[in-house]
Formats: C-alpha cells, structure tokens, sequence
C-alpha cells in the first residue's frame, strides 16, 4: 500500500501530537529551598535540632517531643521570581523559559500522645498544596535555556507524617515519610487514515503512593543546647505512560515515555541549637550534605516503534520504524548548604528572627548541547511572631500569627557555548527571587 500526502501528513501529525504530551522534571522541594512554615523561612531553615512542632515532620521528626501541647497551623505563601536570562543570539529558535508565580497553602497538626505514653510520644502531620497549580510537570526541550532548580518548583504537592519517641530525658528520636505518587497510564487508539477517523480509543492512568523516609535523632548534652541530625531520603514522581495505536493502513504504532520528575535528592543534615536565657536569644545553625550527583535524566525517555501489521497482515511483523532518545547526563555534584538562624524575644509576646542560607550550583555550566542552568544562590530571610490572646475569648492559650520573607539573589553566570553556531547560543542567566508568607498558630 502506498500512503498518499494527506494520509502522511495524518500520520506525521500524530507522531508530533505525541511527542507534545511528554512531561519534564521539577527539580528540588519547595521546604528545601524555601522553607516550611514562616519561622523555618525566617531563620534560614535551620532547624534540624530547632523545630518545635509540626513543621518538624520536615526537618527533623525526633523534634516533635519539643512540643508537649496539641499545636495547630495553617498558612498561606506567595512565590514572586525576578529571574533573567540575556541572550546573545537573539534570533534562535529555542525561547528561554522562565520560572512563574505562584501561591501556596499549608496546614498541620502536631500532638504528644496521653497515657503511658505521656512526654514519651508524640505525632505530626504537615501539607503543602500550591493553589494556582496542584501539581505540574511541564516539558521544556533541553535546547531552551532554563533554571533547573527553579522551573516549576512550587507546582508540587507535598504530604509528610511523623513520630517520635522520648527513650531518655536528653533523647529525641523520630521517623516520618515524605508522600508523593507513580503515574503509570496506557492508551489504545485504533484509527484509519484512509477514513480518517478514529474507531476505538481507551485511556486508563493509575496513581500508586510513593513513600520517602524521614528519620532523625535529637541529644541534648547541656542546658540550652541541642545537637541534632537528620535524613530525607530522595523523592521524585516515576511515571510510563505507553500509547499504543492500530493503524489499520500500516500497523501498530508504540508510543512509550517514562522517567522520573519533581525529584528531591538525599538529604543528610546535622544542626545546632543553643539558647541564651539572659538574653532571650537562640542561635541555631545547619550543615546540607545534598546527593545531587544520583540525580536522574532531567530529560524523559522516549521510544517509538511502528510495525507493518497493517501492511502484511499474515506475516510476522516487521519493524518500520524504531527510535528511541537516550538519557542527558547532568554531571550534577553533591553540594553543602550551610545555613543560620537566630530568633530573639524583646518581650514574651514578640519573637522576631533572621536567618541566612547558600547555596552552591550543583551543575556545570551547560557549554554544550544542553542548557539546564542554574547558579549559586544566598538566602537571607526575616520574620516575627506576635502571640495574643483569642479576642473571641473561645480559647484560653493565645494565638501566634507569623510573618516571613525570603530574599534569594542568584550570582550572574556566563553561560559560553563552546560551539560558535550552538543553536541556542550564549547567554548570562541571573536574577532573584522572592517568598513571603504568613500563618496562623495555636496550641490546645
């Protein structure tokens, strides 16, 4: 059989309509980069050996006991990018991509558990649901200059639960899990182009729960002083999603994507906390140990296979086309991200904090074919706290509203392509971002 124009076109569209639904990676957790809850945004997020409640589910879950009350928060948060990229060749086919704007929501609940297990156990739990978008993942080609730690970062919903034991009075210790979900999917389509239509089409999409392990343990050696670790073991999104189409005229077409997005790396964190009663002042301190050198493929697998059922229908297929793309090594390198927080109290009521964070670029600079940017970045961060009584006079423990805002500055970086006729061209990225937020807290 001989396919005409038109019935090419048909086919050839379809290819390319397939090649459009692959999804792409978000990079990184929003708590990472900028904080869960407004005091851990304010102090830098340096509260591995210094969370004090449901946020605790995040850092560090042994600091869940560090609270012997029923606490409950919620919150909202406004994300505000000033990123940049200059091109130098302004003519190329490939348009930069910009991180956007975004709004997110947050709520949690932390309790120490009664009975014999008084001041010995104690749960939490801890959501963020971005409001603009649930949850995303968005393609962009690796031809089109983009920020690899940035792009759709806050599009992720994040579920984490929590639990703690108290063996001793100087030890804390916890384990939680961090919750995201596999897509796995399957799409059958029977179609003629010489009809051209579509006789049969089914579509199925599975959601299986994906569980990453929190764990972490808390000392206190002295009055005032904490000491504390922590791990967050690697999360991300595994998704296939197979499309498979029986073209009446040729035969079976295999359209197959998989790989992995919104991936978090392994996390190792140690902290420090130390309190100074005279002067109603903590400092608080971490060190990062982030494995972003076991990152995956930023870049989905895609293979495509078409048959020639249709063209022979008694003969063993053959294939008449098979191609399949190959994965993009990112060369990333594990990174240490320091971090300092200070919180200090004027008067019982007010806490007002400060807090500073760098973080090193785990990538290369892209020079070659790919153009995953990034570059080093400092955090500084402040926030305070005013607790007041319930005006409606309903509950007897006051209410403690928060506010917080992050200030990130991205150091420019060249980009030089090492190929003068690189498609995309040269190109200096830069710029910053802001986060602000402000929640609601109550104790029981």
């Amino acid at each position: 059989m001989t396919l005409d124009r038109r019935q090419y076109t048909a086919l050839l569209g379809l290819v390319v309509g397939l090649c459009l639904l692959q999804p792409s990676l978000s990079r990184g957790s929003i708590f990472d980069t900028y904080g869960f809850g407004s005091r851990g945004t304010a102090m830098g997020n340096a509260l591995t050996a210094a969370a004090q409640d449901f946020h605790a589910v995040y850092y560090n879950p042994a600091q869940l006991m560090a609270r012997n009350m029923v606490h409950v928060g919620v919150g909202v948060s406004y994300i505000h990018p000033n990123l940049s990229i200059d091109r130098d060749l302004l003519t190329s086919d490939q348009p930069s991509t910009l991180p956007g704007q975004n709004v997110g929501f947050t709520v949690g609940v932390s309790t120490p558990l009664g009975g014999v297990f008084k001041q010995k156990v104690a749960l939490g739990f801890g959501m963020f649901i971005p409001l603009m978008r649930m949850t995303r993942a968005q393609n962009v080609d690796y031809g089109s200059p983009q920020f690899y730690s940035y792009e759709n970062l806050p599009d992720k919903l994040i579920l984490a639960l929590g639990a703690a034991v108290r063996p001793f009075p100087w030890l804390d210790i916890g384990i939680g899990t961090q919750i995201l979900a596999d897509l796995d999917g399957r799409g059958d389509v029977t179609l003629s182009l010489v009809e051209g239509k579509v006789t049969d089409r089914k579509m199925s999409i599975d959601l299986h729960g994906d569980l990453a392990l929190t764990a972490g343990m808390t000392v206190r050696p002295m009055k005032g002083l904490s000491l504390a670790i922590s791990y967050r073991e690697s999360l991300d999104l595994a998704y296939s999603l197979p499309l498979y189409a029986d073209i009446k005229e040729i035969g079976m077409l295999v359209f197959d994507i998989n790989g992995t997005s919104l991936y978090t790396p392994h996390q190792i964190n140690v902290g420090m906390r130390y309190t100074v009663p005279e002067w109603n002042l903590s400092v608080a301190s971490d060190l990062t140990y982030a494995l972003w050198s076991l990152a995956p493929s930023p870049s989905p697998i895609i293979a495509i296979n078409l048959d020639n059922s249709g063209l022979i229908p008694s003969a063993d297929p053959q294939p008449l086309l098979d191609a399949r793309s190959g994965p993009i090594d990112l060369e990333a390198k594990d990174i240490l991200i320091p971090r300092l927080g200070l919180e200090y109290h004027p008067i019982s009521s007010l806490a007002l904090r400060a807090g500073y964070s760098y973080r090193p670029t785990p990538l290369p600079t892209p020079i070659h074919q790919t153009n995953y940017a990034d570059s080093d970045a400092h955090m500084t961060s402040v926030g305070l706290a005013w607790s007041f009584q319930d005006p409606t006079h309903v509950h007897k423990k006051p209410i403690t509203v928060g506010l917080s805002a992050q200030w990130t500055i991205l150091r420019s970086r060249p980009v030089d392509k090492a190929d003068p006729n690189d498609a995309t061209g040269s190109y200096t990225i830069g710029g910053s971002l802001l986060y602000v937020g402000l929640d609601i807290q109550h104790d029981f």
